[in-house]
């Protein structure tokens, strides 16, 4: 349940994401081979003509029958169906509850609502990060009834779900569950606050125990790492790496990490299941999420960009190549000298091979041998 109503909302399954991806497939189908006339459309019913809704088919009009007019194309006929076929699958589900706070820094004093559309349903809920519904199905046992407007006085994360006993008609009496990160007290990152210090772009190849447990992909093991080089706690909700490759710091997978004190750092990872094997279970505790989709940083250099909401921005443009330190899959990573004293990250005389091999994600480079 949790995961169709991930997908519904955010994922594969949502309905912007369909059409967006439908249109993208659509446009190679319809684009000009070298810029002349010649289209992949025409050329399969040149060769394959017939008769589309009672339309013969053939190489003059087969652009228009397929993607013609917004409601009468193939193209649209499809959208309309997945969009139908989507709704069906919906009233078999609860619809999880709705937060009147969509998450990130929040004031104390500020009351939090929740609602559902569901009839005769109960939203119970958590704050402490705990799911409140039990594995055996039942309400857990630290979970709150909620029937009235609450506040924060520590940040925390709210998760809440809606139930819906005898509901005979829906596939479980539980709704997929709302998560929503509440911050208190730490500021949004601003410009100067905190820097790019390792980044690992061209990994060494796997390890013949790492390549029987699956991971046989030396990109699998690359990874970025942050640390804050302000004087005070500071949250990263928001944030973004738009560049090099894109991810963004929502706390989906370890929300604790939106929040960093002085001197931490945050990883964010290709791969968590190849790096926590790689690296264990002590560096993994520092891995706020890893890259969008199939993502993965250029072994030859590239630019890499961060943004956020409170005003940081910066880019790294690294290099395999001198004056740039040699990383380039040899085991090293590239470390960033004395973060703390906030040297410029694109001059190269600031970066340093990693003096471990695998480089040290998530603490001091000097301090341990990890294979």
């Amino acid at each position: 349940m949790d995961r169709y109503y991930r997908w519904r909302t955010t994922g594969v399954l949502d309905v912007t994401a369909i059409n967006t991806f439908l249109g993208q497939q659509a446009a190679l189908l319809a684009t000009a081979d070298n810029g002349g006339v010649d289209r992949p459309i025409t050329r399969n019913f040149f060769r394959w003509p017939r008769t589309v809704r009672s339309t013969s088919t053939n190489q003059t009009n087969a652009a228009q029958v397929i993607f013609g007019g917004e409601a009468t194309s193939e193209i649209s006929r499809h959208k309309t169906w997945l969009q139908q076929r989507l709704a069906f699958m919906d009233s078999y589900v609860l619809k999880a509850p709705v937060s009147s706070f969509p998450g990130g820094p929040i004031s104390a004093a500020t009351p939090v609502s929740l609602t559902t559309t569901e009839t005769g349903a109960q939203i119970y809920y958590t704050t402490d990060g705990s799911d409140p519904r039990a594995p055996d199905g039942a309400v857990a046992a630290g979970a709150l009834t909620y029937a009235a407007p609450f506040q924060f006085n520590a940040s925390s994360m709210l998760i809440a779900r809606v139930r819906k006993t005898g509901a005979a008609a829906k596939h479980t009496e539980w709704s997929g569950s709302l998560r929503v990160y509440c911050i208190i007290g730490a500021r949004p990152a601003v410009a100067g606050d905190l820097t790019i210090s390792e980044v690992m772009y061209h990994p060494a190849d796997p390890s013949p125990a790492e390549i029987a447990a699956g991971f046989t992909n030396s990109d699998d093991f690359e990874f970025i790492e942050l640390t804050v080089t302000a004087g005070s706690r500071i949250n990263l909700y928001g944030a973004k790496f738009t560049a090099g490759f894109d991810f963004t710091f929502d706390g989906a997978t370890h929300p604790e990490l939106l929040e960093l004190n002085p001197g931490g750092r945050v990883l964010v990872v290709k791969n968590i299941a190849a790096f926590t094997h790689r690296y264990g279970a002590a560096a993994a505790t520092c891995i706020a999420g890893q890259f969008d989709g199939n993502d993965q940083l250029n072994n030859a250099g590239e630019l890499i960009t961060f943004t956020a909401p409170g005003g940081t921005s910066f880019s790294l443009t690294y290099s395999d190549a001198a004056p740039w330190p040699d990383a380039d899959g040899n085991g090293a990573s590239i470390v960033l000298i004395a973060p703390q004293l906030r040297p410029a990250v694109n001059e190269p005389a600031n970066w340093r091979a990693s003096l471990q091999p695998d480089g040290n994600p998530g603490s001091d480079d000097a301090l341990s041998f990890h294979r």
